[in-house]
């Protein structure tokens, strides 16, 4: 047996914070920021997120419609921008841009949940969740929202698609197949 002083392992109390056993010290993230809050710090504080904004209903085919979760900021006239999630997430991925696109004053910002996601319905049975559908539910969003731009007598405006993973590759295939 290797005497105390020839061990290779460290002898207890010789590290700080360290008590002899296998398991790391506890650190805790709050007391190391003490009580300062994350805006002092310069970080950035989120828009205020919640699960379900507004329905709208999307008419998939003649005989299936899903309500589908989206949320919308900004001046009526605004360029109008969507935003879309990847895979495993929801509208809400983005809420660390929308306090930076609402402060330039220029963009209305759409962004939706994907069928199946956050809080649009979830829809058993025979539907096949492709890029397609995605593509599809993309396009018909958007021209819903531009017949209601029309309808409020706003100028019609060309639309500016954001996806992250899964959400830009059904973005590209909506604008890909001639969509607004």
């Amino acid at each position: 047996a290797a005497s105390p002083s020839t061990s290779p392992w460290p002898r207890r109390g010789s590290l700080p914070g360290w008590d002899g056993t296998l398991r790391p010290p506890r650190r805790r993230r709050r007391a190391a920021l003490g009580n300062t809050k994350a805006s002092s710090l310069g970080l950035a504080t989120p828009a205020r997120v919640q699960r379900e904004y507004n329905m709208w209903t999307w008419d998939y085919s003649d005989q299936q419609s899903f309500r589908i979760n989206y949320r919308v900021m900004g001046p009526s006239n605004g360029i109008p921008i969507l935003l879309t999630h990847g895979f495993g997430a929801n509208l809400n991925h983005f809420r660390f841009q929308y306090d930076a696109l609402l402060a330039t004053g220029k963009y209305r910002i759409y962004a939706m949940d994907l069928l199946g996601f956050g809080a649009s319905e979830k829809p058993q049975g025979n539907v096949q969740f492709t890029m397609d559908l995605f593509a599809q539910q993309i396009a018909d969003f958007m021209t819903s929202r531009q017949e209601q731009l029309e309808e409020d007598e706003l100028p019609q405006q060309p639309w500016i698609l954001v996806g992250n993973s899964m959400g830009s590759l059904a973005s590209l295939q909506a604008t890909a197949n001639d969509h607004p």
